[in-house]
């Protein structure tokens, strides 16, 4: 048996994942390297560098890999598929599309592979940024206000739709593929050219679109989570530093290395104790699992939940820096075990004779 790391899958933030994983393959002992390179899964091994995983010639060299449900790795060789190993628990640094959506978490589990972090429903619900917003306010947490378009109304009839969400939302507002992340794609409009331009250029990440009124003035502030043994914990409030409007891609990752951004750590706020409040519930009310983050918007004398990461970037690490991430990650999956024996020991069967006709 053995642990594993998976990660990379077809997603514009496959190159983040990258990164994620080899940072997390320093903690997460012993786990084998699974990376997906669009529809195929290969074993890597240790000492890989980014460059390598873009490199066609590389990948090819690395045997082609499957899990099955019987929860094991299997290796081709040639025609044949042999047995690896079987996976014990797997570690998720998988980043945008259906390896951060829950698809692939519920087929690692549908498997019988413990998947330590980012539960289902909390991907799912990270992962759609309309859901997410419909989910925070059933806590009665405040939202920027907003609303949703898809690509088969914008592409009927494309100014009546700018029109719509300029007496809607009003202008300026921020555009956002309610699926993306690492805010790729999303963009401010200050004008109806704008507004369209930014619309057609989401549409091409997403089927569908979130509009939100652009807030002024503003700052974002970030929280991690994550459950431990004896309960939950949260690290204290982060500013990330933007350059321009928003926080971009860029601002998280380019400029300033695979570290992170530059940003304010810890950062004072008189919503401290608030945003944390807001973090944990939210983290609690969707049974969460592993490390999430919470980003808020603080506008004037309001903050609002924007939006929250179940698989965050370099797996948040950084936002507790006096606790050791390997044994964060052991917390974790001694955690992620426990839940998993006790929902073992549920009924998974019922006596229904009277349906089925057998007496």
């Amino acid at each position: 048996m053995a642990r594993m790391i998976i990660f990379g899958g077809k997603s514009v933030e496959s190159g983040i994942s990258v990164i994620t994983a080899l940072q997390a393959a320093e903690y997460f002992t012993g786990a084998k390297l699974i990376y997906i390179d669009n529809d195929k899964w290969k074993l890597v091994k240790h000492g890989c560098t980014p460059a390598d995983l873009s490199d066609p010639k590389f990948l090819e060299k690395c045997p082609e890999a499957r899990l099955l449900t019987d929860g094991c790795i299997y290796i081709r060789r040639g025609w044949r598929w042999e047995k690896k190993f079987r996976a014990e628990s797997v570690l998720n640094c998988c980043h945008g599309g259906a390896g951060e959506n829950g698809e692939l978490s519920g087929f690692l589990k549908t498997c019988g592979v413990l998947v330590i972090n980012g539960g289902i429903v909390q991907q799912a619900v990270s992962m759609d940024k309309a859901v997410a917003k419909v989910f925070f306010r059933g806590l009665g947490l405040p939202v920027v206000e907003g609303m949703t378009v898809s690509k088969k109304e914008f592409a009927a009839e494309p100014r009546k739709t700018v029109d719509k969400i300029c007496d809607e939302i009003g202008l300026p507002a921020v555009i956002k593929p309610v699926g993306g992340g690492s805010s790729i794609a999303v963009a401010p409009a200050t004008d109806k050219e704008e507004l369209y331009e930014a619309l057609a250029t989401a549409f091409e990440f997403d089927i569908t679109v979130l509009i939100e009124r652009e807030l002024k003035d503003f700052i974002e502030v970030n929280v991690a989570v994550y459950e431990k043994e004896n309960g939950i914990e949260c690290s204290l409030p982060e500013k990330p530093i933007r350059a321009g409007e928003i926080l971009d891609f860029n601002d998280k990752y380019r400029v300033f290395g695979k570290g992170g951004g530059k940003r304010e750590f810890p950062y004072e706020t008189p919503f401290a104790s608030e945003i944390t409040k807001a973090a944990e519930l939210i983290y609690k009310s969707l049974s969460g699992e592993g490390i999430m983050r919470a980003d808020f918007l603080i506008e004037g004398d309001k903050w609002y939940i924007n939006e929250i990461n179940a698989l965050p970037g370099s797996m948040s690490f950084y936002l507790f820096p006096d606790k050791n991430p390997s044994e964060m990650l052991e917390e974790s999956e001694k955690v992620a075990r426990a839940k998993a024996e006790e929902k073992e020991k549920l009924i998974y069967s019922y006596d229904a004779g009277e349906i089925t006709g057998k007496k």
